[in-house]
């Protein structure tokens, strides 16, 4: 019962929301609440990221509901075709798609340049990056809901248009779903 009602309480909010919010809206404890997002979170349900605002103390998580419309379980079917092809192919499509994205590998002398580059284009593709100090932790995938089962041609996709921003491969390694909800990017400092 309790999950459902936070469930329903993050979705009628549709934005971040933190266990305060929550518990306050809901008239329930902070601790149960803690509890249930966390049952939630390892269901699917919820996804979270912390939230650094400047202030002394550990960051505050943020929590929201994740969302599946009829433009995503269509996209969904189109992932499942993909991974599909991937398999009964020898051909690389991640690969063929990332060549027909319209970027250009970075130019940025510095790795500090280059790691804020890849973070500013994942943030405006619509991911959250949580910045640490020797990688990039991806706390939300807009394509999150659409892959059947992790690492699906979403992810393989990613690695390949990532690859292709750095124009190295030995500048990047892609991690995907390191844990639930997780993936990371870590840019190593290449030798020039």
């Amino acid at each position: 019962m309790a999950q459902r009602r936070i469930l329903t309480c993050l979705r009628e909010k549709g934005d971040w929301c933190s266990v305060t919010d929550i518990a306050e809206a809901l008239d329930l404890h902070a601790n149960s609440v803690r509890a249930t997002i966390n049952v939630l979170i390892s269901r699917g349900y919820v996804e979270r990221v912390q939230r650094h605002t400047g202030q002394r103390g550990r960051p505050a998580w943020r929590y929201r509901a994740f969302s599946a419309t009829g433009e995503n379980l269509q996209l969904r079917a189109i992932v499942g075709a993909l991974d599909q092809v991937a398999a009964e192919s020898s051909s690389d499509i991640a690969q063929q798609l990332a060549d027909a994205v319209d970027i250009s590998p970075l130019e940025e002398e510095t790795h500090t340049g280059q790691v804020a580059r890849v973070l500013e284009f994942l943030r405006a593709a619509g991911f959250a990056v949580d910045p640490q100090d020797d990688h990039l932790v991806i706390t939300y995938c807009p394509y999150r809901d659409i892959g059947e089962a992790p690492p699906s041609a979403i992810c393989r996709i990613h690695a390949a248009i990532l690859t292709k921003l750095v124009g190295d491969p030995r500048k990047l390694k892609f991690l995907p779903i390191v844990q639930p909800g997780q993936c990371q990017v870590h840019l190593p400092r290449t030798r020039g």
